[in-house]
């Protein structure tokens, strides 16, 4: 990867954050000055690291203590369990307790053989309830690495949200009027001149992103019918067809130049479902991240000089560098040529004139700028459809260009992006597990190969070795330079290949290894589902409780010890709660819910820690652990503040049970595209119970806690699901059975 990550922020930035949410489209406070955008502080994307950058990094966490469990093992029949009078199993006799479940005799037999077992067929809504039931039962809880970073996804959705509401609708509503405005003027500046055609496709391109925003924001005559039919094609989303503005104007010699969109990635999904304005604002930042300006065609090169030339006032600039740094700082650098690139590329043409039109249209100057252009980088990722190389060998030419605000490289999507297509030819859609054997895990590429075949592709290994080389080479200031890395670095420990000698029993066995990688799978589900908006998505080519019990049990739990994830987990919380609280662009309450989360991320990492190295925990964590049911709740309440205060207001309670049965905690995420027909899906569905024997004191208990499942499928490329669909398919059990490798850990 020759992108460098960069998170670069400047005064101006968190000055226009404050901007933004006072003003409203049309009002411009220094119209004629010119911006910062030209100045090299403010450069984004790829080329330079800032050491002091207004939205914070974070340090990197590495467990480097001794697992000392002593080994223990679970005897036929369940013998040895202190609390097996608490399960219902075979004829044992339940007794005066409540018991949590019944297990099979297939359930007991995974437990003998591995420690623990997950069971299929007991689903639940959200993760919250069974860690409640567990306190009110006397049941040890057995809190997962699952339960925790699910409550993290809950948060960061909600606070994404929360900034687009509050902050970046306003900014894209006023840039996308002002530069309207703007590019208006220069159309009938330039009429009669070369540039007149591209002029007037700025027009159109910004009327289009200000109708998507804004029902009555006015088109002006000139572009009504070249508007129209981009909205048209953007609200049927029917898939793969010619851009009608992109492609004004403009004489190709070869049906391989015109410029096609995949229209179907403005079905909104994720988030954006839930209203209106979020449906709107979904549509139009898909516009501004998707539409390419490309470096090989002069006429889109002069649209793109011009976008350029209109963002140089001090407000367009301003509302322009609120967006997309925010974005950086949830989801990362620009994987395509920015304003920024043009304006400090050609900086040795034009200099500090790139505002005046007459310097920018100079023909002289203009044909330097077409030779300096053609030598900026081309994307990482491509996300624009193309022709197989023996009918377009030159795919950099139809990829390579400019996007106003562009969508985010991301590592993840790089790595498939290696793993399919010209890379690994003929591979059409990647497999989720393609993420964690790139991050170094041996199991998931076992599976690849047993169960998916990956090694008919002859370039497929190489191209996974040199992946695994790179990734091993990044640094930790870039694993920890935005949220979207840090999330990821996060999830690196459950692909890892570690020596787990020391640690309890249920851990030691390859069963347990396909847990943790479908924990990273249902975690990184959930990130693609809240960044999916934002984040390049790569393309191949086309061809309540009950009475006490009179002596009630030991209900002692355990936290699954994995303290990187749960110490890298804290980190994240930190840094997502500093940054927004830096930026201005977070409410109290948020704030708390943060800090709890905070707070339960480093528990679980301090009593991690502790059970690896044996030592006794305090009455004080086992009843942090006895009540951590309350502490997720409390952190979902406040993840899901809109949508219970809507019930409230509609009902006059807030109705939780009926709410979590039409929506429950579960997401689908498109991920890849095959230009042919089909759209790769990931989703998470209902939680899963899980088992585990662990050691307390000098005995083996049983605890129960939850876990993802996690599916993957693919549906045609205009039938991109959203989560109501999902969670509909769920409720009806129309749903795709559960990839056969996790059959290692789970049972019916």
């Amino acid at each position: 990867m020759k992108r460098v990550i960069a998170i670069v922020l400047t005064l101006v930035m968190l000055l226009s954050l404050t901007a933004c949410k006072e003003e409203s489209p049309g009002q411009s406070t220094a119209d004629s000055d010119k911006g910062v955008i030209n100045n090299p502080v403010d450069k984004v994307g790829y080329r330079a690291i800032s050491t002091e950058a207004v939205f914070p990094s974070t340090n990197m966490f590495i467990y480097d203590g001794v697992a000392n469990v002593p080994e223990y093992t679970v005897l036929p029949g369940l013998d040895n369990i202190v609390n097996k009078n608490q399960f219902k199993y075979g004829t044992n006799d339940v007794g005066d307790y409540y018991f949590a479940l019944q297990l099979s005799d297939e359930a007991a037999n995974r437990i003998e053989q591995n420690g623990f077992v997950v069971i299929d067929s007991l689903n639940h809504n959200e993760y919250y309830s069974q860690y409640e039931s567990n306190r009110y039962d006397y049941i040890p809880s057995f809190i997962t690495t699952d339960s925790v970073v699910h409550t993290f996804h809950l948060m960061y959705d909600y606070v994404l949200k929360d900034v687009e509401r509050s902050s970046l609708m306003l900014c894209l509503k006023k840039l996308s009027y002002n530069m309207a405005k703007a590019s208006y003027q220069q159309y009938l500046e330039l009429k009669g001149t070369e540039f007149e055609n591209a002029a007037f496709r700025n027009v159109a391109f910004f009327c289009v992103g200000g109708k998507l925003l804004d029902s009555d924001f006015t088109v002006k005559k000139e572009v009504v019918d070249l508007v129209d039919k981009e909205i048209a094609l953007i609200e049927a989303h029917e898939g793969i067809k010619k851009s009608p503005l992109i492609n004004f104007g403009q004489i190709f010699m070869s049906p391989i130049d015109y410029y096609s969109v995949d229209y179907s990635q403005f079905i909104p999904r994720g988030h954006y479902t839930q209203s209106e304005e979020l449906q709107d604002y979904f549509k139009a930042s898909m516009w501004y991240g998707q539409m390419t300006l490309r470096s090989a065609y002069p006429d889109e090169v002069r649209s793109a000089l011009l976008m350029t030339s209109a963002i140089q006032t001090v407000e367009n600039s301003q509302d322009w560098n609120t967006i997309f740094q925010t974005i950086n700082f949830f989801v990362g650098e620009c994987d395509d040529i920015t304003p920024v690139d043009y304006t400090q590329s050609l900086s040795d043409i034009y200099g500090d004139d790139v505002a005046s039109l007459p310097v920018v249209t100079d023909k002289i100057k203009f044909e330097q700028t077409l030779e300096v252009i053609k030598d900026l980088p081309s994307p990482t990722i491509n996300s624009i459809p193309v022709y197989e190389d023996t009918i377009q060998p030159n795919r950099d030419k139809a990829i390579t260009g400019f996007r106003f605000l562009g969508q985010r490289f991301t590592i993840d999507a790089s790595i498939f992006q290696r793993l399919i297509d010209r890379e690994t030819k003929y591979r059409m859609l990647p497999n989720a597990l393609d993420v964690p054997a790139a991050f170094g895990s041996d199991e998931a590429y076992n599976i690849l190969k047993s169960d998916y075949s990956v090694d008919k592709y002859p370039d497929y290994d190489g191209n996974l070795g040199n992946v695994r080389e790179y990734i091993s080479t990044v640094k930790d200031d870039v694993w920890t330079s935005n949220l979207y890395w840090s999330w990821l670095n996060m999830l690196h420990p459950l692909a890892s290949n570690i020596d787990r000698t020391g640690y309890p029993f249920f851990m030691q066995n390859v069963a347990w290894t396909r847990k943790e990688l479908n924990t990273f799978l249902g975690s990184w589900t959930e990130l693609k589902h809240d960044t999916l908006l934002y984040a390049k998505q790569p393309m191949a080519e086309r061809g309540g409780g009950g009475d006490e019990p009179p002596l009630p049990p030991d209900d002692r739990g355990y936290v699954e010890p994995n303290p990187e994830l749960f110490g890298r987990l804290a980190l994240l919380v930190s840094q997502t709660r500093d940054g927004l609280t830096v930026a201005n662009l977070i409410t109290d309450e948020t704030a708390d819910a943060l800090e709890n989360l905070y707070g339960v991320a480093n528990k679980l990492t301090e009593i991690s820690q502790k059970e690896l190295a044996y030592k006794k925990l305090t009455s004080e964590e086992y009843d942090f652990i006895r009540n951590y049911g309350g502490e997720l709740e409390h952190i979902w309440d406040a993840a899901k503040k809109d949508e219970l205060e809507a019930l409230e207001a509609q009902y006059g309670y807030a109705d939780k049970d009926s709410y979590l049965y039409e929506h429950p905690d579960a997401i689908v995420a498109d991920v890849a595209t095959d230009p042919n027909g089909f759209i790769l899906e990931e989703a998470t569905g209902f939680a899963k119970t899980i088992v585990v024997a662990f050691p307390r004191d000098e005995g083996v208990v049983l605890g129960v806690g939850l876990v993802y499942s996690q599916y993957e499928f693919t549906v045609p490329i205009d039938k991109r699901m959203t989560d109501e669909e999902w969670h509909q398919a769920l409720n009806s059990n129309n749903i795709p059975p559960l990839s056969e490798w996790k059959n290692a850990f789970i049972v019916q």
